[in-house]
């Protein structure tokens, strides 16, 4: 309660006369940063404007607070909790004419949630009874009356497990085939777990009774792509709900035409045949008044089932349409502006000049007129073209600066203003806003060197922006701008006296000569001159360098990824380029990582002798192909790791249908050809074939339910085991692909702090920092100290 008051009072000060001023009470002292404040830490994940920009709607939770919504009135600085029964509550978008704000409050089941109206006349909270949908935004229609949303059928829910946990927020759900070791509830972090351990030395185990659980059967509408919806046209006033499409693969995108006579909606159709990757979807179109449902453009092969959009009048939906990529993966999806007319026949698609191409992953823009559409191009500018197809051009680049969102108030999808404000910034240099003018002249209304834009809205008169912000060494905090500098809000921080560690880019080149670079964290205390135990954060196919300008390189997003754990304890950490070239990722891996890890030890900065790798998911393939191929690491950590089997991961086959070759073929894998092609190229790229060569300790941290599945991890442990190598694999109950859970979080955080220190020899202090004799690591062996640096004890 305290905190809400706290932040309550904060978004008081969010109107027009803002104060600056500074919310560090004490300067930062240098205890590393727990596990429980990154946990605590707020997360503002949406910010609305109501459409007069009377209202400002903030939404904010951390891992240990449900998400609330705050309404602040901009006239008076009056805030407004609203009513989400204690339970996480998001923001769902405000009726056109500004009296209604929806939002959506977690029912308690997988994927289920609640829509409730805050009604700006009577300033009162009410659910609409009966009124379940899955969590993705609602669409308002014109009349501000009605809206739209993906609903649960009538008297379905989810089965659940026992303790009533079975999903996360990435979206996991509980299935009759999930992993189900026996799990044990932990004495110290309450995690539920089991551990699997091989060829280490004795160690402290988890204790306590085991936490019961009963696996049952998932609802259809819980299936991700696959899951079975309706889509629901919700009327506020009456209560009613009128279920226009029922048993369907929604998708995100539903929105209503703009006269309010039809509804589209986007279906999954399965993945493209081209080997894109890319999903596939169905656009329907329901005609409200005879019911009918007709696909107006079968098959669309799109990045996101979000990014279709209407034209103001009604008569056409476009969306970025995929294109198939040859040789080299792209770092985001390319794509061709489509335009469907919605009376027919087939889209039309819209090609740039000189072989350019649009982002995959943002929507298309109208004008609003409609005759023209905007798109954010692969080359970072902003592209316009007729809807006829004539004079596609580029109109607005700036200098040095990669142009990436188009933003509209109310996330409307069309240009009102005589300007475009677009965010924008260079990889690992932060992102700023820009002012585009209709002759193609741009200015920074925010610099891109303040950090990297997160949440933002603005409001419809374009005078005004709140939005949230971090960097490297800094996590995110709420600003607004109008006409100034931007001020930063006052607002509860509980990292307010930690003193992180810095962020820096460093560069190398590979033996082919080719330039790289890499983030590296460093302890707030370092000097030059000292030797430090070095992580490797590795994950293939990413530039490690572009993460510099992120929060522990991981933002506001997943703690398990927050660098800053390890850094604030007098690790250093390096998050390399890691590119990667078909039919060669586990040998460009090694060729691009190891030499940057060469430079850091070269430069005097890495103990040769105390490195390790860590990575997640993909990352951990990434790290089972450097054990293999360097024997650069004395220990390494990975989670939900990738299949180091390539034919495998080939032959997997989901419930759904879908299959892994794509995935090899086309996709991450990156095989360019299927396994009977080239037998030996799939053996040669997958890790597990080397494994008799690994000599550094392995944990390994793995949902039990996640729906990418724990097949990677189970042979890296099984395979390991029977080669009589170190390695401890945990496994979390009701987990899914990241742990979200904080009890689990801790859990592994713990274990993975210990582990370095076991198998890195580190003696650390009562706060668990690293101990330098001068400038070298003290030995925890010669000390004769465990890992916690507590004398006398032993593992």
């Amino acid at each position: 309660m305290k905190l809400c008051a706290r932040l309550s009072a904060s978004l008081a000060l969010i109107i027009g006369g803002l104060v600056a001023q500074s919310v560090y009470a004490a300067p930062p002292a240098d205890r590393p940063v727990t596990i429980e404040q990154l946990l605590q830490q707020p997360r503002y994940r949406a910010v609305d404007f109501s459409p007069d920009g009377a209202w400002l709607a903030v939404e904010s939770g951390s891992r240990t607070r449900s998400r609330e919504i705050r309404l602040v009135d901009q006239a008076s600085g009056r805030t407004i909790p609203l009513d989400h029964d204690e339970r996480d509550a998001r923001i769902a978008g405000w009726s056109p004419d500004g009296r209604y704000l929806a939002y959506a409050v977690d029912s308690g089941e997988p994927l289920m949630e609640t829509l409730w109206i805050w009604d700006r006349q009577t300033g009162r909270s009410r659910a609409i009874e009966g009124a379940f949908i899955r969590g993705w935004r609602v669409r308002w229609f014109s009349d501000s009356r009605r809206l739209v949303a993906v609903a649960w059928p009538e008297g379905e829910k989810p089965m659940v497990a026992s303790d009533g946990a079975a999903t996360d927020a990435a979206g996991p759900q509980l299935r009759s085939n999930a992993f189900q070791p026996p799990f044990t509830r932990s004495p110290t972090t309450g995690a539920s777990l089991h551990v699997f351990r091989a060829n280490l030395p004795a160690s402290a185990s988890v204790q306590g009774n085991r936490a019961a659980m009963t696996p049952g059967a998932v609802h259809r509408c819980n299936e991700g792509q696959v899951g079975r919806c309706d889509i629901a046209v919700f009327h506020v006033e009456e209560g009613r709900i009128q279920r226009i499409a029922r048993n369907v693969a929604a998708g995100y995108f539903h929105a209503p035409a703009p006269d309010g006579s039809a509804v589209a909606y986007a279906a999954f159709a399965g993945r493209d045949i081209r080997g894109t990757q890319e999903n596939l979807y169905d656009l329907h179109l329901v005609d409200l008044a005879s019911r009918e449902d007709r696909i107006l453009v079968p098959g669309a092969a799109v990045s996101g089932s979000s990014t279709f959009s209407w034209s103001p009048d009604g008569r056409f939906i476009a969306f970025p349409a995929a294109r198939a990529s040859e040789g080299n993966r792209v770092k985001e999806p390319l794509a061709s502006i489509a335009i469907a007319p919605v009376a027919g026949p087939a889209p039309v698609l819209l090609e740039l000049p000189d072989g350019q191409a649009v982002t995959g992953t943002e929507s298309i823009l109208w004008s609003a007129d409609s005759s023209t559409v905007y798109a954010v191009g692969i080359d970072g500018g902003i592209w316009a073209a007729r809807r006829d197809g004539r004079g596609a051009r580029q109109v607005a680049a700036v200098d040095g600066v990669r142009l990436q969102h188009v933003v509209t108030p109310n996330e409307q999808d069309f240009v009102t203003s005589g300007q475009l404000w677009v965010t924008g910034g260079e990889p690992g240099a932060g992102s700023g806003l820009f002012a585009i003018n209709a002759a193609g002249s741009a200015r920074a209304l925010i610099d891109p060197a303040r950090g990297r834009l997160d949440t933002l809205d603005i409001d419809a008169r374009y005078r005004r922006i709140v939005y949230a912000a971090g960097q490297g060494q800094t996590p995110q905090r709420l600003h607004s701008w109008s006409a100034g500098p931007p001020v930063r809000l006052p607002q509860d921080e509980p990292l307010a006296e930690v003193r992180f560690g810095q962020a820096q880019t460093i560069n190398w080149r590979n033996a082919e000569g080719q330039e790289l670079a890499g983030a590296l964290l460093l302890p707030p205390t370092y000097r030059p001159g000292q030797r430090l135990p070095l992580v490797v954060w590795v994950y293939g196919g990413k530039m490690g360098s572009e993460a510099v300008d992120l929060f522990g390189f991981a933002g506001s997003g997943d703690p398990m990824a927050n660098m800053q754990l390890l850094a604030t304890r007098g690790y250093a950490v390096l998050f390399p380029d890691a590119p990667q070239r078909v039919g060669q990722p586990l040998a460009d891996l090694v060729a691009n990582v190891i030499p940057g890890v060469d430079a850091l030890v070269a430069q005097g900065i890495a103990d040769p002798t105390r490195v390790a790798a860590m990575g997640h998911s993909y990352g951990g393939y990434s790290v089972l192909a450097l054990l293999t191929h360097s024997d650069r690491f004395r220990a390494a950590v990975i989670t939900s790791p990738g299949h180091p089997d390539l034919l495998a991961m080939t032959l997997r086959l989901n419930d759904n249908g879908n299959s892994g070759e794509r995935w090899t073929e086309s996709g991450q894998g990156l095989m360019g050809v299927h396994y009977w092609q080239d037998p030996d190229l799939y053996r040669r790229n997958s890790p597990i074939h080397f494994f008799d060569r690994i000599r550094a300790p392995l944990l390994i941290g793995q949902g039990a339910l996640d729906t990418i599945g724990p097949d990677g991890a189970n042979a890296t442990f099984v395979a390991l085991r029977r080669l009589g190598q170190p390695v401890e694999y945990r496994v979390y109950e009701g987990e899914g692909h990241s742990l979200y859970r904080p009890a689990s979080i801790i859990d592994f955080w713990n274990r993975r702090l210990e582990f370095l220190a076991e198998h890195l020899d580190i003696a650390r202090d009562e706060m668990g920092r690293v101990i330098l004799d001068r400038s070298n690591v003290r030995s925890l062996r010669s000390a004769g100290l465990g890992p916690s640096g507590e004398a006398g004890r032993s593992e």
